[in-house]
């Protein structure tokens, strides 16, 4: 997330351009975000309060709030510098603070744990420190998407559709409502965008119960914005993270993603660190069937951790198939851990639903404590040893995702032949 693309007045002309998707896009629609395309790109440096939360089988599970400054770097609208600072909500600990500058592919934090200020080399959005991974919650993408709102613009997919569904005030700023809907309404966007300045104020991705299900309630994940402000006159050095004192700076660069001489992946940023043996876990697939990391000894494990509520997983889910495709025939077991969930039904319902074809269990709230997972989805390698080969959270995307994973999975089996 150390850099940001903006959408360049050629790319706004191909967004109003795109004829096969304009027929899924109403008039007014198109209007508004390419209006707010277009206001995106000139944004120079901002600053604003946010805040994300759910309601639904979530609320007052997930609250994350701060502060984000950005700074673009001159003529160059390729590079920014972000602190975000704020709280964050964890599960069964309360509030937290948090304190994140994100700037040229690097990302700093404070820790307050082990009274260090600690900067790493990010090598893309998704990847970094967990601090990173909850600080980007603070976001809404499309004002740093090389072309935003282009999923709306330009997605083609049979029964997909998007409108302006009136007009809502957010904090005293008049906006327009832009939906897009998905799957006959099971998941649906709302991105509220103001009338005034056209930059977003509010995103809601609302995930509704299949017909029939009329029990389950309906699960938004909402990001709001509040007192933006557009270009104000900041400095870079109003950005800068110093070290409080009492703390020390730790300061070390990402290794190489290359193989070490015993075969395991470089160390990860985030999550259990290659060569540290896998905590043994024991959960049940939907029909109670128990499932033991004893019982995938001497393969190559997958562990998928995701939930129905996550949309990041719906981009994930059609790549990791497709890489468990790859491994047919070989040592290799992948398994979906479904967890956070209030419907114990949704998670198998969700699986048929993207044609998954390995084992799906239900997790629980040891499991992914215990591999330290703090974003979602986290798919961990585990070698036929038993040991952690490589820890990826989030998804970066389907060529850097596929080409990590399989160089993971295929080093881990040539140690079982060996």
């Amino acid at each position: 997330m150390g850099t940001f693309r903006i959408l360049t007045s050629a790319a706004v002309a191909a967004l109003v351009c795109f004829q096969a998707a304009q027929a899924q896009v109403s008039d007014d629609a198109r209007r508004v975000l390419t209006e707010s395309a277009t206001a995106i790109g000139k944004v120079q440096s901002m600053t604003f309060h946010a805040r994300r939360y759910a309601t639904g089988p979530l609320e007052g599970v997930l609250n994350t709030q701060g502060v984000v400054k950005l700074i673009r770097n001159g003529a160059d609208k390729n590079k920014a510098a972000m602190r975000m600072t704020g709280k964050t909500q964890e599960a069964g600990r309360g509030m937290r603070d948090f304190d994140v500058l994100v700037s040229d592919g690097v990302v700093t934090w404070v820790d307050a744990a082990s009274k260090k200020v600690i900067e790493r080399q990010v090598a893309a959005k998704g990847e970094g420190s967990s601090e990173m991974s909850i600080a980007q919650q603070l976001i809404i993408d499309d004002l740093f998407a090389t072309e935003p709102y282009r999923q709306q613009l330009m997605n083609t997919t049979p029964g997909f559709k998007v409108s302006v569904e009136g007009t809502e005030a957010i904090n005293g700023e008049v906006c327009e409502i832009v939906k897009a809907s998905y799957n006959e309404g099971v998941r649906e966007v709302y991105i509220h965008i103001s009338a005034a300045d056209h930059l977003p104020r509010k995103l809601e991705l609302r995930g509704n119960p299949p017909q029939g299900q009329t029990t389950q309630k309906p699960l938004s994940m909402i990001v709001e914005l509040t007192d933006l402000k557009v270009n104000p006159a900041l400095k870079p050095a109003e950005l800068a993270l110093a070290t409080p004192e009492g703390f020390t700076r730790d300061v070390q660069k990402a290794p190489s993603p290359v193989a070490s001489a015993a075969g395991d992946a470089a160390p990860a940023a985030i999550g259990l660190p290659p060569g540290t043996e896998a905590p043994a876990f024991s959960l049940k697939t939907a029909k109670g069937e128990p499932v033991t990391l004893e019982s995938m000894r001497n393969n190559v494990t997958v562990l998928a951790f995701w939930g129905t509520w996550n949309g990041t997983w719906k981009k994930a889910a059609p790549v990791i198939e497709k890489i468990n495709a790859g491994f047919a025939g070989k040592p290799v077991k992948m398994l979906g851990v479904a967890c956070r969930e209030q419907d114990p039904k949704a998670p198998a319902a969700r699986w048929a639903e993207d044609k998954m074809t390995f084992p799906l269990v239900l997790g629980d709230e040891q499991t992914p404590a215990a591999y330290q997972v703090k974003g979602y989805p986290t798919f961990v390698i585990i070698g036929g040893d038993g040991k952690i080969v490589d820890f990826i959270q989030g998804f970066p995307g389907d060529e850097q995702f596929t080409a990590r994973m399989t160089a993971s999975i295929n080093r881990a089996v040539d140690a079982i032949k060996k």
